[in-house]
């Protein structure tokens, strides 16, 4: 349970939003901008030049009682292009989202262990290395104007505590980040020094990574130093989360909610022992005590987890956060095996910002670069080659020639990426100061990530044709074509044959679910062939980011009975409307697919009715229903306790249910801050009883 003062924390910054009332107003963020090309700067100049317009401008805030400081004041982020720059940008190179470096872990270790006089001296070493060389210099000193510029914000900060008579948060920033951490508590304050100035740069969706295991050396030092005893040091954790809910609403994504602010707790080392530890326990706690979105928990697992972490993590579950989400090594780490990483790389894997492994420290990848539509390609195969299609093995094997196709269309697009330069992320990673290299340019790893989207919806409507058209033929190819275009109208028996009548992902039925492996298959197989345009490799995955949305508004009427414009199931999940036996059987389905070669990220996805939970035993039940599929294989899962009939008064009545959570596809958000689109989608999910 939470101390009286971190209840009086989180009313203040999260129920109640008094902190905004320290806001600065907005400005226009193309402004800065046209600045920029007036004065004709450099791309790397451009970058320096807006975080200082950011951090130079924020107004230092520091509240009595706080113990872990900083807070945007600055609400927007502005452009580092006009409008007419982008569009000559977008033409000429493949540019993944807003074009800044994105999704990915920095080496918060080492820079905290450090100090920044320590890189400082780093970099002017080097620099002494490049002096005759002009890019390099350039790039050094522009790392050198990331580090001075934080350092600048912290002594403002600093100051502003003294003032305020703040001891605590002037005292931790006498020390960090000129100087290494020394507690748990000045790690932390680095930390959010670190996590801050990168969003502040636009090098967004900054996991937390492997926070534990960051933050457990000192949190083992202040145990055994007597600073800290379990009870002081959850309150602290807790405060420490309470910091990344403060700016959450300035971060861009699809939808609120959609920040990348995740962590990773245990994970199997690679002697084969287990790292979770007291820390990670603490964190667990927490995140249980706090009730927050943010950050997001995802909990490595494996075959050897004690059933103990299973039962604590689904207490989190019942609260209806929809974490934790668990990734099982078993898969993950030898899927990144296979991909080519090393192992000390693999066994240390992270999330980025929903549910894609990346590497800390050293990955510069795009985990989620495009998704492949399942269903169109089931659809195109129909329109062009059902009617000539003898059998249903010849038409299946169009089908997945068809994937293979629409895979490598995908991988062509994906060519000559260009990512804004990002000195602030790069003196954090490893390889930007000792081999003066750009992040955005690509370290370690420069792999990419495509989404396999709506499997479940492409395996239906295979497994309705094999029924209906080659084996019973209750439903001829034309009849199929003409009902699929014209949505059904005026054929609503062929609908419901389609839709109830036929197999289903989700009931453990061994012909829809071996269909949905051989369209897995073709699709890594797709992949395996080919180079990215960096030399790396491309990974295949079940997620659908949220392209479930945006593909469902395109794609006509399917054969599995969905009707034109409907969202497609989120993630590796159940069709919206498939009748399932329950949670078991949809475990088992979902679990026979060779995993290991699409683990770019995509959980299972199972509501729970949150009457699930009001049984005695029914957290044993659910934590025993998460062990299975990890010991079944599955890479990725999330269970979300849900109830319908909330979620529909929370549309009509928002106010009375403004803190209600919910999980969207990898992360999860205030169901009414969601666009109605997502909230329909998710109230269209099945709710399973145990």
């Amino acid at each position: 349970m939470m101390s009286e003062r971190i209840a009086q924390q989180r009313q203040y910054f999260v129920t109640e939003k008094k902190h905004h009332a320290f806001r600065q107003q907005r400005r226009d963020s193309y402004a800065l901008a046209q600045e920029f090309a007036r004065q004709e700067l450099s791309l790397l100049q451009r970058a320096c030049a807006r975080v200082h317009a950011i951090i130079d401008r924020e107004i230092p805030v520091v509240f009595e009682d706080e113990r872990i400081a900083l807070m945007r004041t600055v609400p927007e982020t502005p452009s580092l292009f006009t409008r007419d720059e982008y569009k000559i940008l977008r033409a000429k190179y493949w540019i993944h989202e807003s074009g800044d470096f994105n999704n990915f872990c920095p080496n918060y270790t080492r820079v905290i262990t450090a100090g920044f006089d320590a890189m400082e001296e780093e970099i002017a070493a080097k620099k002494v290395e490049a002096a005759q060389d002009t890019e390099k210099t350039d790039f050094l000193n522009a790392m050198l104007d990331m580090i001075r510029c934080l350092r600048d914000l912290c002594d403002r900060y600093r100051q502003k505590a003294e003032e305020v008579g703040n001891a605590v948060v002037a005292q931790t920033l006498a020390r960090v980040p000129a100087k290494p951490a020394r507690t748990l508590l000045e790690a932390m304050q680095f930390v959010r020094i670190l996590n801050y100035g990168l969003w502040s740069a636009n090098n967004y969706q900054c996991s937390l990574g492997r926070i534990d295991q960051t933050l457990f050396p000192f949190y083992q030092k202040d145990i055994a130093d007597g600073v800290l005893d379990q009870t002081s040091a959850l309150e602290l954790v807790e405060e420490f989360f309470l910091c990344f809910n403060r700016d959450s609403d300035l971060y861009d994504g699809i939808q609120q909610g959609d920040n990348g602010q995740s962590l990773v707790l245990g994970g199997k080392n690679e002697d084969g022992s287990d790292s979770y530890n007291e820390l990670s326990a603490l964190m667990l706690q927490a995140s249980l005590d706090l009730k927050l979105i943010d950050p997001k928990i995802n909990l490595r697992v494996d075959g050897k987890t004690p059933m103990e972490r299973y039962i604590k993590a689904t207490e989190l579950t019942r609260e209806g956060l929809g974490f934790p989400q668990y990734m099982n090594d078993d898969i993950n780490i030898p899927a990144l095996l296979d991909w080519g990483y090393d192992p000390c790389d693999a066994y240390n894997y992270a999330d980025a910002a929903c549910w894609e492994p990346i590497i800390p420290n050293c990955g510069t990848e795009i985990v989620n670069a495009d998704g492949l539509n399942f269903p169109a390609s089931v659809l195109y195969a129909v329109q062009h080659d059902l009617k000539n299609c003898e059998d249903y093995d010849a038409f299946e094997r169009v089908v997945l020639n068809r994937v293979r196709q629409d895979t490598d269309s995908i991988c062509d697009r994906l060519q000559n990426l260009f990512v804004f330069p990002a000195p602030m992320a790069s003196f954090m990673m490893d390889g930007g100061i000792e081999h003066v290299r750009d992040a955005a340019k690509g370290l370690k790893y420069q792999n990419v990530g495509i989404h396999g989207v709506g499997i479940s919806t492409a395996a239906d409507s295979l497994a309705a044709i094999k029924k209906f058209v080659f084996e019973t033929k209750e439903i001829s190819p034309d009849a199929l074509i003409s009902a699929l275009d014209n949505n059904f109208a005026g054929t609503p028996e062929i609908k419901n044959r389609l839709r109830y009548d036929a197999p289903k992902m989700g009931n453990d039925d061994d012909g829809v679910d071996e269909i949905a492996t051989r369209l897995l298959d073709a699709f890594a197989d797709a992949l395996a062939n080919r180079k990215t345009s960096s030399g790396g490799v491309f990974r295949a995955g079940t997620g659908t980011a949220m392209y479930y949305i945006w593909f469902g508004r395109d794609i006509p009427a399917t054969p599995d009975g969905r009707m034109a414009g409907d969202p497609l199931p989120a993630n590796d999940s159940p069709s919206l409307f498939a009748k399932t036996r329950g949670p078991i059987s949809v475990v088992k389905s979902f679990t026979k697919q060779h995993l290991r070669r699409a683990a770019n990220g995509g959980p299972l996805t199972i509501e729970l009715h949150d009457s699930v939970f009001h049984a005695p035993d029914s957290v044993e039940k659910v934590a025993q229903l998460v062990r299975l599929f990890i010991n079944r294989g599955g890479h990725q899962l999330q269970i979300n306790s849900v109830n319908r009939e909330d979620m529909l008064r929370a549309q009509k009545h928002p106010e009375e249910y403004k803190n209600m959570i919910v999980r969207v596809w990898g992360w999860s958000g205030y169901f009414v801050e969601l666009d109605r689109e997502y909230q329909d989608q998710i109230i269209q999910r099945s709710e399973f009883a145990l």
